[in-house]
């Protein structure tokens, strides 16, 4: 009753919350005030940030709370915007259907649209101000940005220096945040559980003395769990380091009352006031991923450490280290590449080594921090952390080198990751048991799964086609290639072009491999005129596109014709019945779910 009770008010809050939402940005074009809530960071050929929708400058109404993403034209240096700066944007909204993933994560952040502003769309008006807790703790960090550059830290150093301790990730070069990603230790980058953990560690250390007095322990974590939220509000709130907040000084008050420890009770109770605090959080990837891990540490690990009896500490730590990662890896493993399409080789291996280091990286960055009235001792402890924060940069650059150390364009459905998981928790549980014939079978379970996903990586990296995917909105289109997944981008304006390492776009115009798609939705007879016609192969007809197929004959030479979903039946027919007597091959998209090309 009580499971059905919390299940009944789960889906009603999350119901309203969703009810409250802002609604989306009408998709024709206006001009909108919008006050910059992020600064702007340049990635591509465009700045990026993301604003408030104050106003939409004519009799149209604006939800309060909306929120967008701006790709500002890359005329002008856009790094001089700060927060709180206000502009007239003439932007048409849209939100990326293509990737429906990105847009329901977009939609629970109340971002309602994202827009390009073209040159000459954007008018600077001014600056509010705005001032509070939040506004008081930004100057904080960037003083202490500041404070950094004067003690030597510049490149790639003081990007990581300032993700580690500020959560300030902008000026992580794309090199840098790729080699993070594909060694697996890009959660050493995004400021969450594991750094408040340390913090948490370095800080009841500290607070250890206050232990001795009556009542210390309380006081000690009634002062931890103030430090700790206040380092929340200093890194801007953000919800991953606000979870971590609440679930460690959770886990330290729940160790003071129960003498066994964390418990899973423990972690379901975290768990339910997070859900109750903002039910939403159950669609945010990150709470997933730290959820999971926890409790396969948890359920599993004293299983494992059982077995694993080494005399010598180093090893013992070593080995425990080991299965921790190992555990934390299997649980997140199919969650990483259902969300991401990804799957990080050598994580375990990467983390083996970079936790330790960045343990040690963080007590040296916290006397850095305590010495900070003292220029000479804060400058030679700052050189220390610059030499450990290199370190830690080039071994992860030597893990995302090595052959296969990322494998790309995993998608895998919730059957695969059921059979994943329960096979998992199989051999770990024969592992516990440890009698020779149980070791065999999960020693022959771990071949049968690495045979299995060798056959999939060897199948995934010798793929080389174009795949149409039938959608309510509209068709989508994606490549698969040895280099990974790209996806035909249908919102991607005229003057931007988007390449990756076999393919490229530029507007409605993609060449995938060997392969041009041209997408047509705009009239026919707008069209421009070209002695020389462009050789297509694949020519996707979606909605907007009215006219004959005679006004394009001398701009493309096309071979294949695809009926987007989105048409009406009218044209629909229309361009079925002009393609048979043309005698094109053509594929019909609401008759197929799924249309595959060879390349």
């Amino acid at each position: 009753m009580i499971t059905v009770l919390f299940v009944s008010a789960g889906m009603g809050a999350a119901y309203l919350y969703e009810k409250d939402m802002p609604s989306l940005l009408p998709e024709d074009e206006a001009v909108y005030k919008c006050r910059v809530t992020d600064e702007p960071y340049f990635k591509g050929k465009t700045w990026r940030c993301r604003v408030d929708v104050m106003q939409r400058m004519d009799s149209v109404p604006v939800d309060r709370g909306t929120k967008a993403i701006l790709y500002l034209a890359d005329t002008t240096d856009y790094s001089v915007f700060m927060e709180g700066d206000c502009f007239y944007a003439n932007v048409s909204f849209s939100l990326p259907l293509y990737d429906s993933g990105y847009c329901r994560y977009l939609l629970h952040n109340n971002i309602c649209g994202t827009a390009y502003v073209a040159p000459g769309n954007l008018h600077y008006i001014g600056r509010e101000e705005s001032g509070g807790l939040m506004a008081f703790a930004r100057g904080c960090r960037l003083r202490v940005l500041e404070w950094y550059r004067l003690l030597g830290f510049s490149g790639d150093t003081l990007a990581v220096l300032s993700a580690l301790t500020l959560g300030v990730k902008d000026e992580i070069s794309d090199e840098l945040r790729e080699d993070y990603s594909v060694s697996g230790a890009s959660h050493v980058l995004a400021l969450s559980g594991l750094h408040v953990g340390l913090i948490f560690l370095v800080l009841g250390i500290l607070l250890s003395p206050l232990k001795l007095l009556p009542g210390g322990k309380y006081i000690s974590w009634g002062l931890l769990t103030v430090m700790l939220f206040g380092f929340a509000v200093f890194t801007g709130l953000s919800p991953s380091v606000v979870r971590a907040c609440f679930m460690m000084s959770a886990f330290g008050f729940t160790s003071i009352i129960m003498r066994g420890g964390t418990s899973l009770n423990t972690l379901f109770l975290i768990a339910l006031c997070l859900l109750v605090y903002n039910p939403m959080y159950i669609y945010n990837v990150s709470f997933l991923l730290s959820f999971v891990a926890v409790l396969f540490i948890l359920l599993f690990y004293p299983v494992i450490s059982a077995r694993l009896r080494f005399r010598n500490k180093a090893v013992k730590y070593v080995a425990d280290l080991f299965a921790i990662s190992v555990l934390a890896q299997i649980g997140v493993t199919p969650i990483v590449a259902y969300y991401f399409g990804s799957f990080s080789v050598f994580g375990v291996l990467s983390s083996i080594i970079i936790v330790p280091l960045l343990t040690l990286l963080m007590y040296v960055i916290v006397a850095m921090l305590l010495f900070s009235w003292w220029h000479t001792a804060a400058a030679f402890i700052a050189g220390i952390a610059g030499y450990g924060i290199e370190l830690m940069n080039a071994i992860v650059s030597f893990f995302s080198s090595l052959p296969s150390a990322s494998v790309a364009g995993m998608e895998p459905w919730f059957s695969e990751m059921a059979v994943f998981y329960i096979l998992c928790i199989a051999l770990i549980y024969l592992f516990g048991k440890f009698t020779p014939f149980r070791l065999r079978m999960a020693l022959a379970g771990i071949v049968f799964l690495l045979f299995v996903a060798n056959v999939r990586m060897w199948n995934e990296k010798n793929r080389n086609e174009i795949v149409f995917t039938s959608g309510f909105d509209g068709a989508e289109c994606s490549y698969y290639s040895p280099y990974g997944k790209t996806v035909f981008d249908r919102n991607l304006p005229d003057t931007v072009v988007v390449s990756s390492s076999s393919a490229w776009q530029a507007g409605n115009v993609a060449c995938f491999g060997s392969k041009r798609i041209v997408m047509l939705d705009s009239p026919l007879y707008e069209m421009p005129v070209s002695e020389t016609p462009i050789e297509t192969d694949y020519l996707w007809i979606s909605r907007g596109a009215k006219g004959s197929l005679d006004n394009i004959e001398g701009l493309y030479d096309f071979r294949h014709i695809i009926l987007d979903t989105s048409l009406t039946p009218y044209y629909n027919r229309y361009y079925s019945a002009i393609a048979d007597s043309l005698g094109i091959p053509y594929t019909d998209m609401k008759k197929n779910e799924k249309a595959v090309f060879g390349l």
